[in-house]
């Protein structure tokens, strides 16, 4: 199967690849926006994150009481690198674009089958690595290691395996929050919108538009959000939502 359809691609007045325009990605911002991409990472290396204190520390004290605080402790989270081995393979033969378009990108002569280093690779090159952002962002977002096929997510059987490499941030979140109901907002609406058993319930209506309640939702997270956060400059913070 050739990676292009070149059947209707014999537009002789273009001479050369690099005036060809490619159609962009939409609403993939750059990877580095929200990600911090680490190098050279061990599998299976530990990563030993201290917390901060959140308990009280001095009190009105009598006398030179030499009394250690037995309140006072610095926990640590240690967290484990598993990465997973995520690739793919594409075949290509240059005889699929024998007499097309694509030969202006190719090599002259008895060379002509070896397709590396032409114009005809950069070209493809340009292609696959932005399909590799896509792919990158969709398992760090939605990977689910325990996905299954269903209506609601519109994916077969086949696709899954698209999916399921890594427990993306969603799967995580909810993790966290399944571990500790203190980091749910709870009791909005639209929370209660949101439990509901299929895509089609949860859909918007005029009721869910007029009684605005994704802003409450929203001005609700702001509020119960740690204090770390709410005391920054509202233009340092955004807020990321499925749709």
């Amino acid at each position: 199967m050739a990676i292009f359809s070149p059947s209707d691609l014999t537009v002789e007045n273009v001479k050369s690849m690099s005036e060809t325009l490619h159609e962009g990605f939409f609403r993939n911002p750059e990877l580095t926006a929200f990600h911090d991409i680490q190098e050279g990472i061990v599998a299976g290396k530990e990563m030993l994150i201290f917390q901060n204190h959140t308990g009280l520390t001095g009190y009105n004290r009598t006398g030179c009481s030499t009394t250690a605080d037995a309140n006072f402790a610095i926990e640590d989270v240690r967290k484990v690198w598993t990465p997973k081995y995520v690739g793919d393979r594409f075949a290509e033969c240059y005889d699929t674009y024998i007499a097309k378009f694509f030969v202006y990108g190719m090599k002259a002569g008895v060379n002509k089958a070896d397709l590396t280093a032409t114009e005809f690779a950069a070209f493809t090159e340009e292609n696959i690595s932005d399909e590799m952002k896509n792919a990158f962002l969709r398992h760090l977002w939605f990977g689910d290691t325990a996905i299954a096929a269903g209506t609601n997510n519109g994916l077969s059987s086949g696709q899954l395996k698209y999916f399921n490499a890594i427990n993306g941030y969603w799967k995580q979140l909810f993790a966290i929050v399944a571990g500790d109901a203190t980091k749910l907002t709870a009791g909005t609406e639209l929370e209660t919108k949101n439990a509901e058993a299929s895509t089609a319930a949860q859909k918007f209506d005029s009721t869910t538009t007029s009684g605005q309640l994704v802003t409450a939702a929203l001005d609700q997270m702001f509020y119960d959000a740690d204090e770390r956060l709410t005391d920054k400059d509202p233009s340092e913070l955004v807020y990321i939502v499925t749709k």
